[in-house]
């Protein structure tokens, strides 16, 4: 199936599908084969969709994304649903997608850890625009932040409990305990 074939299908459809080489999968609980995501995800991610929002609230460029705006990587044909992106790009296309975004954010379940941290990694990883992936537990505190070095180009990678997590573009920082205000309680 084409790109465009998908989007159409996409439109019309009453689930959402993640694109993979021209195939489609279901953008859900892979597991149990439930749509939708719990309680402590649905907080984590809309707290940080918050406080990047307010971070870029006086900025007109940047825009912030929740897990209904795909993100289309045209160079290895796919296309994912994060929980959370930023896009710092006024130029960046598409309606229904963005190809540009500057930071990813996705929120770990037990059925999603794997793909999070193999597969979309990699993929993320191909974007040129793309300075940080941040993966987020809803278990505990960790964050792995991976993130472009500026100097040489190689990906990092750490893992945070503490501290303040670099938003690239917007030259801004949010906490970790921010994030986790509400979800671990």
């Amino acid at each position: 199936m084409t790109f465009e074939e998908y989007l159409q299908r996409e439109r019309a459809g009453e689930i959402k599908h993640e694109y993979v080489d021209g195939y489609v999968y279901p953008h859900q609980d892979w597991v149990t084969g439930l749509a939708g995501a719990g309680k402590a995800h649905n907080l984590l991610a809309g707290e940080i969709q918050y406080l990047l929002m307010r971070a870029a609230r006086e900025r007109r460029d940047f825009f912030v994304f929740g897990s209904d705006m795909l993100v289309r990587i045209p160079h290895i044909r796919r296309s994912y649903y994060p929980d959370v992106h930023l896009v710092c790009d006024p130029a960046d296309d598409g309606e229904d997608y963005s190809t540009r975004p500057c930071l990813i954010i996705e929120v770990l379940s037990r059925s999603t850890a794997r793909v999070d941290r193999g597969e979309k990694l990699v993929a993320y990883q191909s974007i040129p625009a793309l300075q940080a992936y941040w993966i987020v537990s809803q278990t505990e505190r960790p964050v792995t932040r991976w993130w472009r070095d500026s100097d040489q180009g190689a990906w990092r990678d750490e893992e945070m409990t503490t501290g303040e997590l670099p938003v690239p573009c917007l030259d801004a920082q949010i906490a970790i305990a921010d994030i986790y205000s509400r979800a671990l309680t």
